[in-house]
């Protein structure tokens, strides 16, 4: 049996829609596995008719999380070292290990609110993909750790270089100050972060993590430096929020570089997204391997706390609100908002992929 639909909305310029596939009416995943924590997060997600994508390099998966308003669950999705994660209308994008794979949004038959279909893939090599994002023009960017730059993708390459920091000294695949983060500002990208200001090969690795990261503006240098291994940077209100992962905390930066501290999320802190007055937060494990980093939060909080989860945290008073255990994980790279109730990415075989398809007719 074969199934065609017209979506409801159509882009600009394409006057009709359609999609056809042979295998909608099949189970699309595996049951959900049911998470621990208070409620409250399972709550906002509902009421804001919201879920989440949850990746993890460590665990070579993607979670997707949503809520029944009193409990959250997940489904996995298995991805080789999966990094950044952009959701931009249809479409979801995810760096992993080797490029950057592109899902589409397929209609609400196949029996899910926000079914995602793989439809291509761009390789760029082993360049540690972290942060990615569609800009106002629909062009996808990306931070590319290896090059110490901003990228973009290229059809003719396996990348366009954007943007790399005025004291990178030594160009190409050399990872000087481990660039990771970046923040957008009126559809383009404004801010990046990096664990040094360093510009020679892998130079960062000789620095201080506890405060050599700094917060830079693409058009106007450093904004705020003295950071502990600064991550997901964020724009909100014309402010910068970020993790520093080092120190175990959420703050946030305005355009005079005026650091305030809003909470202490208690652990290797990576993966920044807002819901409403919330941010949620990727707590990862505290690994011994992390030298002083690990001495300074070890020291600071139990060894009870160190733990992998998801915390809700209320940005009005800094106060931790909810955490959400992730079980068999160690560590969390990207959280991301996605604007539907439930998500699904889906790996069709080959032979479902080949009768499904996604066509648009011009006239």
């Amino acid at each position: 049996m074969q199934h065609v639909s017209r979506e409801s909305t159509q882009p600009t310029g394409l006057a009709r829609t359609y999609a056809r596939s042979a295998w909608w009416q099949q189970p699309l995943v595996q049951r959900p596995t049911p998470l621990l924590g208070n409620g409250q997060l399972a709550a906002l997600l509902q009421s804001a008719g919201q879920s989440l994508l949850v990746a993890s390099r460590q665990g070579n998966v993607v979670l997707a999380i949503h809520s029944d308003g009193e409990r959250c669950y997940m489904s996995r999705s298995s991805a080789p070292g999966p990094m950044g994660i952009a959701v931009a209308g249809p479409l979801i994008a995810l760096g992993t290990a080797l490029g950057i794979k592109t899902y589409r949004r397929f209609p609400a038959a196949l029996g899910a609110e926000a079914s995602y279909l793989p439809i291509g893939i761009q390789f760029t090599g082993s360049v540690s993909i972290h942060d990615v994002e569609w800009d106002a023009d629909g062009k996808l960017w990306f931070v590319n750790t290896m090059y110490s730059a901003l990228c973009s993708l290229d059809y003719a390459s396996s990348f366009r270089v954007e943007w790399t920091p005025s004291f990178v000294l030594e160009h190409g695949p050399r990872d000087c100050c481990h660039l990771n983060g970046m923040a957008f500002a009126d559809g383009a990208p404004r801010y990046a972060t990096a664990l040094a200001a360093i510009g020679t090969a892998e130079g960062w690795r000789a620095s201080n993590p506890l405060r050599s990261g700094v917060l830079l503006d693409l058009a106007g240098g450093t904004v705020a430096d003295g950071l502990s291994l600064p991550h997901s940077p964020v724009v909100r209100q014309n402010e910068v929020w970020l993790l520093e992962a080092g120190r175990g905390r959420l703050i946030k930066v305005d355009q005079a570089g005026h650091q305030t501290d809003v909470a202490e999320p208690r652990g290797i802190v990576r993966g920044l997204d807002f819901l409403e007055h919330f941010a949620i937060i990727g707590r990862s494990r505290v690994r011994p391997s992390s030298g002083s980093v690990a001495e300074t939060l070890s020291t600071k909080w139990a060894s009870a706390e160190n733990v992998c989860d998801l915390q809700l945290i209320d940005i009005r008073s800094g106060e931790i609100v909810d955490r959400v255990a992730l079980p068999d994980l160690d560590e969390i790279s990207t959280v991301r908002v996605v604007p539907s109730s439930r998500v699904v990415l889906l790996e069709p075989n080959p032979e479902q992929l080949a009768t499904t398809q996604i066509c648009r007719f011009t006239g």
